[in-house]
């Protein structure tokens, strides 16, 4: 499910692109970058997204892996950054550990999150809310999950904070 699709220009959201396909039209030719945010997506969308934004097959189809350990990895202009999530179950009694999988590329950034739909929330508020911050391009993008991440680890109620 797509949770964000947005162009950012200059620090501010330009457009939003209506489909995957779009958004790497534009990632490709307009200036500034593409920003998207998917949450536990069908197969059929990361066919779409790794399509859309010539990704590795290999790497995208890796994202719903959730037995994956944090990892940095580098596919040709591609910078890929996996993360874990951790938050309280809809029930508030256990941990549900998730994860996200960022993609950097020269103009645009995609978050696939697994379990973690808080954190790309997080991430899209920030952007929108922080130009400063989003006039840095992609890895503004990365930041704003990462933060996302982090609070969300450092807020956990009942003496489980990690931080």
């Amino acid at each position: 499910m797509i949770i964000d699709c947005a162009h950012f220009v200059a620090g501010g959201q330009d457009v939003v692109p209506v489909s995957l396909g779009d958004a790497g039209r534009l990632a490709g030719e307009a200036a500034g970058f593409v920003w998207v945010a998917l949450s536990d997506p069908a197969v059929d969308d990361l066919d779409e997204l790794s399509m859309a934004f010539d990704l590795p097959h290999f790497a995208v189809q890796d994202t719903p892996e959730g037995y994956q350990r944090p990892k940095l990895e580098h596919h040709g202009e591609t910078t890929n950054l996996t993360v874990k999530t951790v938050r309280h179950d809809e029930t508030g009694t256990q941990l549900a550990i998730g994860a996200v999988d960022i993609f950097v590329g020269a103009r645009y950034a995609i978050a696939i999150g697994q379990s973690s739909p808080d954190a790309l929330e997080g991430a899209s508020e920030r952007l929108r809310t922080r130009p400063e911050v989003a006039t840095h391009g992609p890895m503004a993008a990365a930041w704003a999950v990462l933060e996302a991440v982090i609070d969300a680890c450092a807020n956990l109620p009942n003496g489980h904070a990690l931080f």
